[in-house]
């Protein structure tokens, strides 16, 4: 050990000790870290002072300490529940990572979109994700309420916040999945964010509310992020286990002739938990309704809303004579098909049955006048396609060639409505792309400009996949 000392709890110092006249004088020296080295120093040295006198004499020494007064317990607790609070929100946190790097990934490589052109309607493809990500979110919930139980954190009216967390933190992700295009930075900022948000803001705001100049600003903050999931359920641990320390100090406050609010006492009034479970619930209930208006054709038009004007349609091009000739060609088909055929605009132009184009009606797919520019609230309008027209009849080949930025992935993209034409009609079999899709996207087969494959699917996976919500028949497959 070299030079080390051991470590030690106490030792005497005897400067005086006169047997004969029992006369003992003895400095007793205690380690103060320890607080049961004072009576038990002490004792050993009275017994041995009184086994010099009589050997027979024997007595014990027993150190009951006076129970944790309120305001120290209080105050552990309230420690104990900010680690918690803490812990908790990293594990919150990693739920909506999760979660929102899948639906980014689907948007990104266009599996959504394959999904939607495929057969699959908006209401099944969310409410699927919705319900799926609910059970799965259930899971480290469930993990997080047994480990409570085994170390009997009891916080009143906290299992409820759990219990109603994945309710609301899937469509709140949802919804903030809109604001990134990238997969790897939304799982960067949505991870950095709710940790922030649920594990240190709640801390932050319980210090506010214990300093009596900023206990009101630390009661509005309370209410402020409470939309946010993750800091509702971290604010609520928080408030779980500090409430009655808290109610305690603004007592003493309002005695002193402060002016600040008292603390209900009552954990599921309004003004306490019961306003979070409310807030969960409306966020879940909002968070969905949200989403139905972002997926809504509503949506998409106000999307094309600029401060500035449309770019004007260009009179002066320099068109090709085949390109004039078709264009000619489709405003004909159009005037024929309005004056001959009034009464069947609404009808089909391919039987179902043997899937024939009537020799009197238009072409197959029919693009006019089709034309795009793409458009940001206070940013000049981007002009990508003008104008461009083409028909083609059932069983033809075509390709539609141009350099880079000609606008043919906008054309086609248009085709399968993941983009909405600022003017000009597209149509797919009499089928009017933007208002009669169900029914246009049921005689399309789309492969799109990158690989939209599932990363985690087989190939015979993806033929499976696509043939059910295709609708095949079993026989047929």
């Amino acid at each position: 050990m070299g030079d080390q000392q051991p470590y030690r709890f106490g030792s005497y110092q005897v400067y005086k000790a006169d047997s004969a006249a029992f006369n003992f004088q003895v400095n007793v020296f205690v380690n103060s870290t320890s607080q049961q080295s004072v009576p038990y120093f002490h004792q050993y040295m009275y017994q041995s002072i009184l086994k010099n006198v009589n050997s027979k004499i024997d007595f014990q020494v027993y150190t009951v300490p006076f129970p944790t007064f309120f305001v120290f317990a209080s105050r552990v607790e309230s420690g104990q529940a900010l680690d918690f609070a803490a812990f908790v929100s990293i594990a919150l946190a990693l739920i909506p990572c999760v979660i929102v790097a899948f639906i980014i990934k689907e948007r990104e490589l266009q599996l959504k979109h394959m999904q939607m052109i495929s057969g699959v309607s908006l209401p099944a493809y969310w409410a699927s994700n919705i319900l799926s990500d609910i059970v799965k979110t259930y899971v480290p919930i469930f993990l997080i309420l047994i480990f409570v139980a085994i170390f009997q954190l009891e916080y009143e009216g906290v299992w409820q916040l759990l219990i109603l967390y994945p309710i609301a933190i899937v469509p709140f992700t949802y919804i903030t999945s809109f604001f990134f295009t990238s997969d790897t930075v939304a799982q960067i900022i949505t991870l950095f964010v709710h940790f922030l948000v649920g594990g240190i803001l709640p801390i932050v705001v319980f210090v506010l509310q214990n300093i009596p100049s900023t206990t009101n600003i630390g009661d509005s903050m309370r209410w402020w992020f409470t939309p946010i999931p993750t800091f509702c359920v971290g604010e609520g641990i928080v408030f779980s286990s500090t409430y009655q320390l808290l109610a305690t100090t603004r007592a003493a406050l309002i005695a002193r002739g402060k002016d600040v609010k008292p603390i209900n006492q009552d954990v599921y009034a309004l003004e306490n938990l019961g306003g979070n479970y409310l807030i969960l619930v409306a966020t879940g209930v909002v968070g969905v309704l949200l989403l139905v208006v972002i997926e809504a054709d509503i949506f998409q038009r106000c999307a094309n809303f600029s401060v500035y004007r449309m770019p004007e349609e260009r009179h002066d091009l320099d068109l090709d004579e085949d390109v004039i000739a078709e264009e000619e060609r489709l405003f004909k088909q159009r005037l024929g098909r309005e004056v001959e055929h009034r009464d069947q605009q609404s009808a089909p132009l391919l039987d179902p049955e043997n899937q024939e184009k009537s020799p009197f009606e238009m072409d197959v797919i029919r693009v006019y006048n089709f034309r795009k520019a793409y458009t940001s609230w206070f940013g000049r309008p981007f002009l990508a396609v003008e104008k461009i027209s083409f028909g083609l009849d059932y069983g033809e080949c075509f390709a539609l060639l141009g350099v880079n930025g000609a606008g043919k992935s906008t054309t086609f993209k248009s085709l399968t409505r993941d983009i909405v034409p600022s003017s000009g009609q597209i149509s797919i079999a009499g089928h009017n792309v933007l208002t009669e899709f169900d029914q246009a996207r049921k005689l399309i087969g789309y492969c799109p400009q990158h690989d939209a494959i599932f990363p985690l699917m087989t190939v015979e996976e993806h033929l499976w996949f696509y043939v059910r919500i295709k609708g095949i028949p079993r026989e047929r497959r």
